[in-house]
Protein backbone atom coordinates (compact mmCIF):
# COMPACT_ATOMS: atom_id res chain seq x y z
CA UNK A 1 0.00 0.00 0.00
CA UNK A 2 2.48 2.25 0.75
CA UNK A 3 4.31 1.51 -2.60
CA UNK A 4 1.09 3.22 -4.21
CA UNK A 5 1.04 6.36 -2.30
CA UNK A 6 4.58 7.05 -2.62
CA UNK A 7 4.03 6.39 -6.41
CA UNK A 8 0.89 8.57 -6.40
CA UNK A 9 2.62 11.46 -4.72
CA UNK A 10 5.36 11.31 -7.29
CA UNK A 11 3.05 11.29 -10.10
CA UNK A 12 1.42 14.16 -8.50
CA UNK A 13 4.58 16.47 -7.59
CA UNK A 14 5.92 15.93 -11.77
CA UNK A 15 2.11 16.52 -12.48
CA UNK A 16 2.16 19.89 -10.57
CA UNK A 17 5.99 20.52 -12.16
CA UNK A 18 4.63 20.54 -15.71
CA UNK A 19 1.92 22.24 -15.15
CA UNK A 20 4.43 24.99 -12.97
CA UNK A 21 6.68 24.86 -16.74
CA UNK A 22 3.93 25.33 -18.84
CA UNK A 23 1.92 28.15 -17.56
CA UNK A 24 2.66 31.40 -18.70
CA UNK A 25 5.45 33.63 -16.76
CA UNK A 26 8.80 33.81 -15.65
CA UNK A 27 10.51 30.59 -17.22
CA UNK A 28 14.06 28.55 -16.26
CA UNK A 29 16.56 30.99 -16.53
CA UNK A 30 15.06 34.62 -16.72
CA UNK A 31 16.18 37.30 -14.32
CA UNK A 32 14.05 40.23 -12.69
CA UNK A 33 16.97 42.16 -11.77
CA UNK A 34 14.41 44.80 -9.91
CA UNK A 35 13.12 41.31 -7.52
CA UNK A 36 16.54 39.97 -6.31
CA UNK A 37 16.08 38.58 -2.91
CA UNK A 38 12.46 39.36 -3.55
CA UNK A 39 9.85 37.14 -1.08
CA UNK A 40 6.91 35.35 -2.18
CA UNK A 41 4.36 37.64 -4.13
CA UNK A 42 0.86 36.91 -6.54
CA UNK A 43 4.22 36.89 -9.43
CA UNK A 44 6.79 34.65 -7.51
CA UNK A 45 5.02 32.13 -5.32
CA UNK A 46 8.12 31.35 -3.93
CA UNK A 47 9.99 34.64 -4.45
CA UNK A 48 13.07 34.82 -6.07
CA UNK A 49 17.05 33.77 -5.73
CA UNK A 50 19.76 36.36 -5.31
CA UNK A 51 19.94 36.61 -9.23
CA UNK A 52 16.46 37.55 -9.53
CA UNK A 53 15.25 34.09 -10.91
CA UNK A 54 11.79 32.23 -9.96
CA UNK A 55 12.18 29.56 -7.21
CA UNK A 56 9.46 27.71 -8.04
CA UNK A 57 10.31 27.28 -11.79
CA UNK A 58 13.64 27.18 -11.33
CA UNK A 59 11.98 24.08 -8.28
CA UNK A 60 9.98 22.58 -10.96
CA UNK A 61 12.57 22.38 -13.57
CA UNK A 62 14.95 20.57 -11.22
CA UNK A 63 12.66 17.81 -10.15
CA UNK A 64 11.64 16.91 -13.49
CA UNK A 65 15.06 17.39 -14.85
CA UNK A 66 16.48 15.09 -11.80
CA UNK A 67 13.85 12.42 -11.96
CA UNK A 68 13.69 12.07 -16.43
CA UNK A 69 17.47 12.13 -15.64
CA UNK A 70 17.12 9.10 -12.78
CA UNK A 71 15.15 7.15 -14.77
CA UNK A 72 17.13 7.16 -18.29
CA UNK A 73 20.45 6.45 -15.40
CA UNK A 74 18.95 3.72 -14.18
CA UNK A 75 17.71 2.59 -17.97
CA UNK A 76 20.81 2.45 -18.85
CA UNK A 77 22.50 0.98 -15.78
CA UNK A 78 20.37 -1.95 -15.80
CA UNK A 79 20.80 -2.31 -19.44
CA UNK A 80 24.43 -2.78 -18.99
CA UNK A 81 24.18 -4.93 -15.74
CA UNK A 82 22.23 -7.42 -18.02
CA UNK A 83 24.23 -7.87 -20.40
CA UNK A 84 27.29 -8.22 -18.30
CA UNK A 85 25.80 -10.21 -16.18
CA UNK A 86 24.38 -12.81 -18.92
CA UNK A 87 27.56 -12.68 -21.09
CA UNK A 88 29.27 -13.89 -17.74
CA UNK A 89 26.37 -16.51 -17.16
CA UNK A 90 26.81 -18.09 -20.34
CA UNK A 91 30.34 -17.65 -21.07
CA UNK A 92 33.49 -19.78 -20.39
CA UNK A 93 34.80 -19.02 -16.78
CA UNK A 94 37.88 -17.02 -17.53
CA UNK A 95 35.10 -14.78 -19.60
CA UNK A 96 33.27 -14.91 -16.43
CA UNK A 97 35.85 -14.62 -13.90
CA UNK A 98 37.02 -11.37 -15.94
CA UNK A 99 33.68 -9.37 -16.04
CA UNK A 100 33.19 -10.00 -12.08
CA UNK A 101 36.73 -8.83 -11.65
CA UNK A 102 35.75 -5.61 -13.43
CA UNK A 103 32.51 -5.72 -12.19
CA UNK A 104 34.76 -5.26 -8.54
CA UNK A 105 36.94 -3.29 -10.21
CA UNK A 106 34.26 -0.62 -10.51
CA UNK A 107 32.35 -1.19 -7.09
CA UNK A 108 35.93 0.24 -5.35
CA UNK A 109 35.43 3.45 -7.25
CA UNK A 110 34.35 6.67 -5.08
CA UNK A 111 31.26 7.92 -6.57
CA UNK A 112 30.88 11.24 -5.00
CA UNK A 113 34.76 12.06 -6.02
CA UNK A 114 34.43 10.56 -9.45
CA UNK A 115 30.90 12.94 -9.77
CA UNK A 116 32.97 16.13 -8.06
CA UNK A 117 36.49 15.59 -10.38
CA UNK A 118 33.51 15.22 -13.45
CA UNK A 119 32.18 18.38 -12.59
CA UNK A 120 35.34 20.53 -11.67
CA UNK A 121 36.82 19.29 -15.20
CA UNK A 122 33.68 20.74 -17.29
CA UNK A 123 34.46 24.44 -18.17
CA UNK A 124 32.81 27.16 -16.61
CA UNK A 125 31.26 28.44 -19.68
CA UNK A 126 29.17 24.83 -19.88
CA UNK A 127 25.25 24.93 -19.88
CA UNK A 128 23.75 23.12 -17.22
CA UNK A 129 21.88 20.62 -19.23
CA UNK A 130 25.32 19.31 -20.52
CA UNK A 131 26.66 19.05 -16.69
CA UNK A 132 23.13 17.43 -15.67
CA UNK A 133 23.93 14.80 -18.93
CA UNK A 134 27.56 13.75 -17.86
CA UNK A 135 26.24 13.88 -14.43
CA UNK A 136 23.70 11.19 -14.93
CA UNK A 137 26.25 9.39 -17.42
CA UNK A 138 28.99 9.07 -14.55
CA UNK A 139 25.58 7.65 -12.59
CA UNK A 140 24.79 5.40 -15.13
CA UNK A 141 28.25 3.64 -16.03
CA UNK A 142 29.11 3.33 -12.36
CA UNK A 143 25.55 2.04 -11.01
CA UNK A 144 25.93 -1.50 -13.30
CA UNK A 145 28.15 -3.87 -10.97
CA UNK A 146 25.73 -4.48 -7.96
CA UNK A 147 23.03 -5.31 -10.54
CA UNK A 148 25.44 -7.42 -12.62
CA UNK A 149 26.55 -9.61 -10.10
CA UNK A 150 23.26 -10.08 -8.96
CA UNK A 151 22.07 -11.19 -12.60
CA UNK A 152 25.37 -13.24 -13.41
CA UNK A 153 24.17 -15.43 -9.76
CA UNK A 154 20.43 -15.62 -10.71
CA UNK A 155 21.42 -16.58 -14.42
CA UNK A 156 24.41 -19.12 -13.21
CA UNK A 157 21.63 -20.43 -11.21
CA UNK A 158 18.65 -20.83 -13.74
CA UNK A 159 20.62 -21.58 -16.48
CA UNK A 160 20.72 -25.46 -15.50
CA UNK A 161 16.85 -25.34 -14.66
CA UNK A 162 14.73 -27.90 -16.57
CA UNK A 163 12.52 -24.82 -18.14
CA UNK A 164 16.37 -23.52 -19.81
CA UNK A 165 17.26 -27.17 -20.99
CA UNK A 166 13.75 -27.43 -22.61
CA UNK A 167 14.06 -25.00 -23.92
CA UNK A 168 17.05 -25.48 -25.30
CA UNK A 169 15.86 -28.97 -26.77
CA UNK A 170 13.44 -27.48 -28.54
CA UNK A 171 15.71 -25.38 -30.45
CA UNK A 172 15.58 -22.09 -28.83
CA UNK A 173 19.12 -20.29 -28.95
CA UNK A 174 20.98 -19.09 -26.18
CA UNK A 175 20.32 -14.97 -27.08
CA UNK A 176 16.38 -16.11 -27.90
CA UNK A 177 16.53 -18.42 -23.67
CA UNK A 178 18.01 -14.86 -22.42
CA UNK A 179 15.87 -12.25 -23.87
CA UNK A 180 11.94 -13.67 -23.47
CA UNK A 181 12.63 -16.90 -21.08
CA UNK A 182 15.46 -15.69 -18.54
CA UNK A 183 15.84 -11.95 -18.03
CA UNK A 184 11.97 -11.61 -17.32
CA UNK A 185 12.78 -13.92 -14.32
CA UNK A 186 15.88 -11.91 -13.12
CA UNK A 187 13.91 -8.77 -13.00
CA UNK A 188 13.53 -8.97 -9.28
CA UNK A 189 17.51 -9.47 -8.78
CA UNK A 190 18.04 -6.15 -10.59
CA UNK A 191 15.16 -4.25 -8.55
CA UNK A 192 16.66 -5.64 -5.21
CA UNK A 193 20.49 -4.73 -6.27
CA UNK A 194 19.89 -0.82 -6.08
Amino acid sequence: MSRYLAAAGLLLMVIAAAVVLMLPGPSYSAQDREAAMAGASAQHWTGTDDLGRDRTVRVAAALVIGLAGAVIAAAVTVSIAAAVGTVAAFSTPAVASGLMLLSDLFLTLPWLFLLMMVRSSLPLTASSAQSAVLTFLVLAVLGWPACARAVYRGAKRLRGSAWMIQGRANGLRNTQLVRRHLLPHLRPCCCRSF
